[in-house]
C-alpha cells in the first residue's frame, strides 16, 4: 500500500523446500572444497541467472533470452490483465472525474492514469539503462537507496524492473479502481496475489505526474507488490526513513516497495 503515513509489516518469505538425498562423506569434502574456493556458486530464487558469481560487462547484465521469455509466460499465465467476471461491481477510474488541487477544472482520473502508466515505462526504462551502464552515478543511486551494490542485489532489481515492463505493456485503465472508502494519506493500494487491480485514492490524485511520490511511483510502488513481481513488503515509508533503511539493513531495503520507487522515481 502506497500512504503518507508511516508503518510497517510482518515479513512473510516463502521459502522452497529441498529434498536431498545423503552423499557419501568423500562427495560432501569435494563439494565444501569448491564452494571455499570459489568454484561453485550458490544460485536462489529457482534461476541459475541469479547466481552469486560477479558482473564485470554490461553485456553480462541483461538475462538470457530464455529468462526474459520465462518472465514474461508467468505474468501470462497469471495475469491476463483483464477486468474479472465481477468488474460491474467495482468502480472503475475509466467513470470518474474529480477536482485536481482545489482547482474548479475536473480531470478524467482514466486520463491521470494513462499518464502515469506512460511516465511509469518511461522511469523504468531509464533505471534499465542505468543498470546496464553502471557507471558511478548509477551506483551511486543504487547504493543509496538499497545500502548496496552486489551483483545479486543489481540483477535482483533489473528483474524486478523487466517484471514491471513487461506488467505495464499489459495494463490499462480498466486494471484500476476507485479505493472505498476513500481514506486520507493514501495513495494506492493492492492485493499481492491478484495482479490485475490497483486501487486509487485520492492522494493519488493529488499526486505530482513525476518526481518524489508521483502518479507514476505509486504505480511503481503498487507493482512492486504483486507476489509475480517482486512481492515487496512496507517495512518504511519516505525518503528519511528509506535511506535509513538502506544503511542499517540493505536486505530488507532491497524489499521495501518505498525504496524501489524511490530508486526508480530518481529521488534526490
Amino acid at each position: 500500500m502506497r500512504t503518507q503515513n508511516n508503518n510497517t509489516n510482518d515479513v512473510q518469505t516463502a521459502r522452497r523446500a529441498l529434498c536431498l538425498r545423503p552423499l557419501p562423506r568423500i562427495a560432501v569434502l569435494v563439494m565444501l572444497g569448491l564452494i571455499l574456493s570459489g568454484a561453485m556458486t550458490h544460485e536462489f530464487s529457482g534461476y541459475p541467472e541469479l547466481d552469486a558469481g560477479g558482473l564485470s560487462a554490461a553485456a553480462d547484465m541483461g538475462p538470457a533470452d530464455e529468462y526474459l521469455a520465462k518472465i514474461t509466460a508467468e505474468i501470462a499465465g497469471h495475469c491476463s490483465c483483464q477486468p474479472p467476471a465481477d468488474f460491474a461491481s467495482e468502480e472503475i477510474v475509466a467513470s470518474a472525474q474529480v477536482q485536481q488541487n482545489g482547482s474548479d477544472k475536473r480531470v478524467a482520473v482514466s486520463t491521470l492514469v494513462r499518464g502515469a502508466l506512460s511516465d511509469q515505462m518511461r522511469l523504468l526504462m531509464a533505471r534499465k539503462a542505468d543498470l546496464e551502464r553502471w557507471d558511478g552515478p548509477a551506483r551511486a543511486r543504487f547504493y543509496k537507496w538499497f545500502g548496496t551494490t552486489s551483483p545479486q542485489a543489481r540483477r535482483l532489481i533489473y528483474h524486478r524492473i523487466h517484471r514491471e515492463v513487461t506488467l505495464n505493456r499489459r495494463f490499462s485503465t480498466a486494471n484500476f479502481r476507485r479505493a472505498v472508502p476513500s481514506r486520507p494519506g493514501i495513495f494506492a493500494f493492492v492485493h499481492p496475489g491478484d495482479p490485475s487491480k490497483v486501487f486509487v485514492d485520492r492522494t493519488f490524485v493529488a499526486a505530482p505526474p513525476l518526481g518524489e511520490n508521483s502518479r507514476a511511483g505509486t504505480i511503481v510502488h503498487e507493482m512492486s507488490h504483486f507476489l509475480i513481481v517482486g512481492g515487496t513488503k512496507d517495512y518504511a515509508y519516505g525518503t528519511s526513513d528509506c535511506e535509513r533503511l538502506a544503511r542499517f539493513d540493505p536486505s530488507k531495503a532491497l524489499s521495501n516497495a518505498d525504496n524501489f520507487e524511490f530508486y526508480v522515481e530518481g529521488a534526490q
